[in-house]
């Protein structure tokens, strides 16, 4: 694009149009120009008349600020003399003032057909065709007097008004504008520089740099730069100007002025300075613009309003420069984006899961770029589902009638709107609606629009997690960061921690659960945890599910900590740890010792006192000691305070008394059970006995003794073994014995108590029998008749008053007693659900391995079905389905009992028993039970491979026997289902390709059997050497897919076809052989095991020639012998062959000699071996013969002439 052309995109910037905030005096022209209502000049306008033709021959396109052009005109509307004008303007002291002034040797002949003029466009803006004579130019320098309503000048010398013939406009002259970075972020302290260039270079002149935060249509001003040599560092501002500008597009100009005869900061002066945000307005003549900046009149020199018919006398007083005389410099502004602020946004571990279908905080911290907070409306917070994240085009948020949030300085918290009533996490309660998914839940934190315009200041995006809840919570209802700031003062102990045990059905653990909650940790009377139904003053409100537990914190070296711990039966655990002292371990670490005493002995009690910093003594503390109350709380009046500063020693230890009366006469005055009055306090023992302690700077602290009863009663009884149910006449006795256990006497039968507790400690006097609290109290001498126990156990008999106790540490002075169940034992160890129909049954009673004699059995879980006995039947909820049995010497038969009931989906109930013995009256709990049960399922293998054939035999059985014709079924993953029946040997086998992963579940008559067959992904994987030589032992191992040996996996070696087991490290042997002459020969080995995707790989076995030996059968001793060597493959050279010890190389077809032994007696035999590496070696045997007489051959040859000879001439 030319540079002419790039000029005249000044046009495309009209967004910069705005009304100025800074009026001054401006002597200027009334404009009114008769043209298209839609043209703007120096916007779409760039020449005109008043006849609305064309001024010029020529385009306007060169047309600009610093060239000298030729200038054509149409001869057509030049009718008379015409002269050039040009913009111009000044100032005077506080005042502006414009109008046009006379180019000179401008005129132009009305004669000729096209006028031009060569002109140095020195101006840029409005350039009039303005007819005068010669005369008239003289006095016309400037056109001081112009009536733009109909395009008009005064002539001073006709005393007339002219028409102005025509105008054209003189474009800027084009600068470009480079910026470091274009784009940036709200609030960050961003680095951006401003180079304004004219072509390839930086201006080097001085020159005004605007800033303009765009708003749509409209736009304003935000930063006037002056810039003496076109280069500016914005960085310092860029957080001032985004903060208080807002996010959005800004555009940047620069511009300069040209004024000949004036300097540059005259020049520039016409734009006011930094602070006074008058800046070039480019609305170019725009007379709507114009017209709405004077509220639709003109102005007067002094600024008054004049009306209409006073045109020609007026003097414009316009915003400054004017719309007619632009900078004849000017860049083509450029956008710098503001794009929204990343907010620093943090969720706490503690807040970043919360469970579905459950409550909770979310609390989010907010900060800027540099840590401070920043604040949020919380219609700015908006929630998205983890499908339906808010970068994802057309995202929706979750309708936020679901969920509340609150902000602040620095945090948002959000949780579900209205709690517990309408909604949970992700679920709405009354509807049933999911309004948000499990996993995460993202946050988008966005808001904006400071400038007006869309852009948000603050986009930022952070997501928690929404899982399943876990089977067992504890909300906590206070102290919701987990901190207890400082141990408190006597005043406030006990704290109280308020919370709720939930599981994950919403059902609460109440005030029948107290056992299934402990507090431990750093508290008095918990260090060593207790459970909250033996924790003085726990209580639970039902209304609102709330754990009320009064707790004395106490400090630790490094802070302190208290736990709450539940373990639900059937539900599960959780747990909730607070700590003590917040950062500053706000409190005084106390110990007393002894730990424990006996009322109504003198005592020195040593109280310990440290604290911050890494457990410093402190031997100035304030110290009371204080009973302690029925629920927890220090009451005075105290029994001492020591306020002194010498007490303590430098190790912080305190020494105090304590003498007899202060233990006892002092317990009068202390209201222990909270009723207002002490005059029913009774001196007892054991009482808890607090040290307060209290260090200026460091805090309170707590410690305690207990001051325990004397253990000098003993309790005996008569028996200690009782038949549960029977009953029995015994006596219990109490008596006050010496340190040795020795009787000294009785104690008084006033406020004497004896109490039954079980194995845990709890008081079960009133729960396991006939007895009742009352038969036990106010007697040391007890006869008791036909009572009895009916729960089994073993159980500690205790005595005690006010201040004495049988209860010892080493509990010898306690009595004990077991209670003992009957046995039920029956020659059917089971019943078998629809196999045992009318059978019978023989049940025996034993009590401690006797006979029970007579009395009455009742067998739960079965009924009289009237033609047979039903069983399993029930009791919990028919409570008639019983039978009750008379047993004669401890037996009895039942005869038809069928087994053809069992809850739905249920597949073993049993069968359980009560006893009454003859002489009783009352039914006890027996031991033993007998399942009703659907029969036994055995699958052999119980493991089978993903996507391998499977043949699966499974063997049913009933009290240990096979049974015939029991519908059996399996089904599992991958929509496998299967069915049949058992045959005579009780088994049936399926076989089936699995082809998911799981276990089959194993079914007898549709009930599970608790038997499975398990569909693996377990693959074997053989790792056996490529080759081995044949006769040579090569190892294969059995691997898994993890790479892991597996052991007693089956491997096949089809070369011998051996089968082995591996071992332990997965690991088997086989020695391979290749058949005749063939040079090797591929085997298969494979390898199984069930629960195993089978595997199979190949073995070369690698053929090794046999070496054969020629040599003579037998040899004369003595004699020389050949031997020659050949083998599977032919002719052999290199082979060492021995005899006799002698080894010699065979290296050609006539092999190698070797000597026989000459010294044997006798033929001997032997050896010859042949070897060489690649070959089976040879051997051979050579039979060495002793040497004969020599001639003797021939000797024997003429005496059997002779022989002959002699023959036949007797013959004739």
């Amino acid at each position: 694009m030319s540079k002419e052309i790039r000029s005249k995109t000044l046009a495309i910037f009209v967004v910069l149009a705005m009304v100025l905030s800074t009026m001054m005096v401006f002597n200027t022209l009334n404009f009114s120009p008769v043209r298209k209502a839609s043209a703007t000049i120096g916007v779409d306008e760039w020449q005109n008349s008043s006849s609305g033709a064309k001024i010029l021959n020529m385009s306007t396109e060169n047309i600009y600020y610093g060239k000298t052009v030729t200038v054509k005109f149409n001869g057509s509307l030049i009718t008379e003399d015409c002269y050039i004008y040009k913009p111009n303007y000044n100032k005077t002291g506080g005042n502006y003032y414009g109008n046009w002034s006379l180019v000179s040797g401008s005129g132009l002949n009305a004669s000729l057909a096209e006028p031009s003029v060569s002109l140095t466009l020195d101006r840029a803006g409005l350039w009039l065709v303005v007819p005068f004579d010669y005369n008239s130019v003289q006095k016309a320098r400037y056109l001081s007097r112009v009536n733009m309503s109909n395009m008009s000048v005064y002539d001073p010398v006709d005393l007339r008004w002219e028409h102005i013939v025509g105008w054209f406009w003189v474009n800027s002259s084009s600068w470009t504008i480079e910026l470091s970075d274009n784009k940036i972020n709200y609030d960050h302290n961003d680095s951006v520089t401003i180079t304004v260039k004219d072509g390839d270079n930086k201006v080097n002149v001085a020159c005004w740099i605007d800033i303009w935060v765009l708003n749509g249509s409209k736009s304003t001003l935000v930063k006037h730069y002056y810039d003496d040599d076109g280069y500016l560092d914005i960085s310092n501002d860029i957080y001032d100007l985004t903060h208080d500008n807002g996010a959005g597009i800004y555009q940047i100009t620069a511009y300069r002025d040209v004024k000949p005869l004036q300097t540059n900061d005259a020049i520039l002066s016409v734009y006011g300075d930094s602070s006074q945000y008058i800046g070039y307005n480019s609305t170019f003549g725009d007379v709507n613009a114009w017209s709405a900046v004077f509220h639709n009149h003109i102005l007067d020199s002094d600024g008054n309003t004049v009306d209409e018919t006073t045109w020609a006398n007026t003097t414009y007083r316009y915003d400054t420069c004017g719309p007619f005389d632009p900078p004849e410099y000017w860049a083509t502004p450029v956008n710098l984006t503001v794009e929204a602020g990343v907010p620093q946004l943090s969720i706490p571990d503690e807040y970043a899961t919360r469970y579905w279908n459950f409550t909770g905080i979310v609390n989010i911290t907010v900060k800027d770029y540099d840590g401070n907070n920043l604040t949020f409306d919380k219609q700015d917070v908006k929630l998205y589902n983890k499908s339906n994240k808010p970068t994802k085009s057309g995202a929706t948020p979750i309708d936020s009638k679901y969920y509340n949030v609150s902000t602040g300085p620095g945090w948002i918290a959000i949780e579900p709107a209205y709690p517990e009533i309408y909604n949970y996490w992700g679920y709405n309660i009354s509807t049933g609606y999911v309004w948000a998914q499990k996993g995460k839940v993202y946050v988008l934190v966005a808001n904006g629009t400071m400038a007006g315009n869309a852009s948000e200041e603050w986009n930022g995006t952070t997501y928690f997690t929404l899982a399943t809840a876990p089977a067992v919570q504890i909300f906590m209802k206070n102290y919701l960061d987990k901190e207890i700031p400082e141990v408190p003062q006597m005043s406030n102990q006990p704290l109280y921690l308020y919370f709720q045990v939930v599981n994950r059905n919403h059902q609460y653990l109440g005030l029948s659960g107290g056992q299934y909650i402990t507090i431990s940790g750093n508290a008095l009377f918990a260090e060593d945890g207790k459970t909250l139904d033996k924790l003085d003053g726990a209580t639970y409100v039902s209304a609102n599910h709330t754990w009320k537990v009064p707790i004395t914190p106490t400090m630790a070296l490094n802070g302190g900590t208290i736990t709450i711990s539940v373990d639900w039966p059937g539900n599960g655990t959780a747990t909730e740890t607070l700590t003590v002292g917040g950062t500053q371990l706000n409190g005084s670490i106390v110990s007393i010792s002894p730990s424990e005493f006996v009322i109504g002995q003198n005592v020195t009690l040593t109280v310990t006192v440290s604290g911050r910093p890494n457990g410093y003594p402190y031997p100035n503390a304030n110290i009371g000691l204080f009973y302690v109350n029925d629920t927890g709380k220090l009451v005075g009046p105290a029994i001492g305070w020591y306020y002194n500063n010498t007490m303590g020693d430098t190790n912080g230890q305190y020494s105090i008394f304590i003498n007899e009366t202060q233990q006892t006469t002092n317990q009068t005055y202390v209201d222990f059970d909270g009723d207002g009055v002490t005059s029913d306090t009774i001196i007892s023992a054991p009482r808890y006995i607090a040290a307060y302690v209290h260090v200026t700077g460091v805090g309170y602290g707590y410690a305690y003794t207990t001051m325990k009863p004397k253990g000098d009663l003993k309790v005996e009884m008569s028996k200690d073994t009782f038949m549960a149910g029977q009953l029995t006449d015994f006596w219990v006795n109490v008596s006050v014995v010496d340190e040795n256990g020795n009787k000294t006497g009785e104690p008084d039968d006033s406020g004497l108590h004896v109490r039954i507790y079980n194995s845990t400690g709890d008081d079960v006097t009133d729960s396991i029998g006939s007895l009742s609290t009352s038969d036990l109290d106010g007697s040391a001498s007890i006869e008791l008749n036909s009572e009895y126990f009916t729960e089994p156990g073993t159980y500690t008999v205790c005595a005690y008053n006010y201040t004495h106790t049988s209860n010892t540490t080493s509990g010898t002075y306690n009595a004990t007693f077991t209670v003992i169940p009957v046995t039920v034992t029956c020659d059917k160890n089971e019943f078998i659900y629809k196999y045992d129909d009318n059978i019978s049954a023989t049940f025996t009673v034993t009590w401690q391995g006797n006979s029970v004699g007579n009395g009455t059995l009742r067998i739960f879980n079965i009924s009289d079905a009237t033609t047979y006995n039903q069983t399993w039947v029930n009791y919990s909820a028919d409570p008639t389905a019983y039978i009750d049995v008379d047993v004669v010497n401890g037996i009895f038969t039942m005869h038809n009992i069928t087994a053809n009931l069992l809850p739905t989906n249920k597949g073993v109930r049993y069968i359980t028993f009560a006893y009454e013995p003859e002489d009783s009256t009352v039914f006890a709990n027996a031991t033993g039970s007998i399942p009703v049960k659907v029969p036994d399922a055995t699958p052999d293998p119980s493991e089978v491979a993903l996507n391998e054939p499977a043949n699966v035999k499974i063997t049913v059985t009933g009290r240990g026997e096979p049974l015939e014709g029991v519908f059996v079924s399996i089904d599992g993953p991958g929509n496998l289902a299967m069915n049949g029946t058992t045959g005579a040997d009780g088994t049936i086998t399926f076989s089936f390709v699995p082809t998911a992963t799981g276990d089959i579940n194993i079914k007898v008559y549709n009930r599970s059997t608790g038997s499975k067959i398990t569909v693996t992904a377990h693959t074997l994987n053989i790792d056996a050497p490529a080759q081995a030589n044949e006769g040579e032992t090569f190892t294969v191992t059995v691997k898994d897919e993890n790479g892991n040996a597996v052991s007693d996996a089956q491997v096949t070696f089809s070369g011998t076809g051996e089968t082995k087991t591996t071992d332990s490290s997965g690991k088997v042997t086989f020695t391979g052989t290749v058949s005749g002459t063939l040079p090797y020969m591929t085997y298969k080995l494979t390898a199984t095991k069930a629960g195993y995707k089978s595997d199979e790989e190949s073995i070369t076995i690698v053929g090794v020639p046999q070496l054969y030996i020629e040599a003579p059968a037998t040899v004369d001793a003595g004699s020389t012998f050949t031997v020659k060597v050949t083998s599977d493959t032919g002719a052999v050279y290199g082979v060492e062959v021995t005899f006799n010890g002698e080894t010699k190389t065979i290296t050609g077809p006539s092999g190698v000699t070797f000597t026989a032994p000459s010294s044997v007696t006798k033929e001997t035999p032997y050896t010859i071996t042949a070897t060489k590496d690649g070959y089976k070696d040879a051997t051979a045997t050579i039979t060495v013969k002793p040497a004969g007489i020599p001639g003797f051959e021939l000797i024997t040859l003429i005496a059997a002439i002779g022989i002959a000879f002699i023959l036949l001439r007797r013959r004739h």
